[in-house]
């Protein structure tokens, strides 16, 4: 915690060399211009260096410094109502429904799509309000291309069929 009382959580991504790491940079600094309520906020990235000894090559980390969510992750959430065998209303299921909908618009409308929408992905605040993050696959995508896409990439059981058949794909899956 900084002395301005906000709250940041790094990201420490492994790489296999420098220009990886330039990549994962250059795709992460588009991230840094989003501003929605219901997207993480990216703060800062930058690349780190280890220096091992008696190894003659460095290992290179991504850091990225985002916003903190302190109600964890979906999945979280979903796990603990299970265990403690309570429900989600109505009301909650509609406005976490809202709220990601709200976020993937926002993306979509800057052109980026994030690949790998899933529980673990979705973040919570104290108060409940829900924030997209984990950008590590997204992709920005040229602003009238329908269907620009054609890596699979993702967590199988969320993945759309057109992904998982190779076709090409865009912001509607």
């Amino acid at each position: 915690m900084l002395k301005n009382n906000y709250q940041y959580i790094l990201k420490r991504c492994k790489t296999e060399d420098i220009s990886e790491a330039d990549d994962i940079l250059a795709e992460a600094k588009y991230l840094r211009n989003l501003e929605h309520k219901n997207i993480v906020k990216y703060i800062d990235d930058f690349i780190h260096i280890e220096f091992n000894r008696g190894i003659i090559e460095s290992t290179y980390f991504v850091i990225i410094v985002m916003e903190y969510c302190e109600g964890g992750d979906l999945k979280k959430e979903i796990d603990q109502r299970y265990y403690k065998n309570e429900k989600f209303s109505r009301k909650e299921m509609i406005e976490i429904l809202a709220q990601l909908c709200e976020g993937i618009c926002y993306l979509h409308n800057k052109n980026i799509i994030h690949r790998d929408i899933k529980s673990q992905n979705i973040f919570l605040t104290k108060d409940k309000t829900l924030r997209i993050g984990d950008f590590g696959l997204a992709k920005k995508i040229k602003k009238n291309k329908r269907n620009s896409c054609m890596t699979i990439v993702g967590t199988d059981c969320y993945m759309a069929p057109e992904v998982i058949r190779g076709e090409k794909y865009g912001k509607p899956v």
